[in-house]
């Protein structure tokens, strides 16, 4: 029988994959990378191609912020194990800047836009 359960977060999903409490996930690409680099133990069925215009690092209009590199010291919200921690990596890494440069918030993302 199939039952179709909701979680709030990609994070939530794998772990209750993870954990047993769920056979068979559709989930992003980011999210299983950082399961597996926590060892979490999963197989992929199949992929899709990433589409990275789906996604971006937004600050408000006003902001003194205008390239990655301005980052560097600032606190950034974000949703922990997901495809947009995977995008703030590598646009760090890209700008020339570690994780270590900024405060990360793990937010959920109606949190994070609340705080925006």
């Amino acid at each position: 029988m199939l039952r179709w359960v909701e979680f709030p977060l990609g994070p939530q999903v794998l772990e209750g994959l993870n954990v047993g409490r769920i056979d068979l996930v559709a989930t992003s690409d980011a999210l299983p990378a950082f399961a597996q680099a926590a060892k979490a133990d999963l197989v992929y069925l199949g992929y899709s191609t990433a589409n990275p215009k789906i996604e971006a690092i937004v600050v408000p209009a006003a902001s003194v912020i205008h390239s990655v590199k301005d980052l560097k010291g600032k606190r950034v919200a974000l949703n922990k194990g997901s495809d947009v921690n995977y995008l703030l990596i590598a646009a760090l890494e890209e700008a020339g800047l570690s994780y270590q440069d900024i405060t990360p918030l793990y937010l959920p993302p109606a949190d994070a836009c609340a705080a925006f």
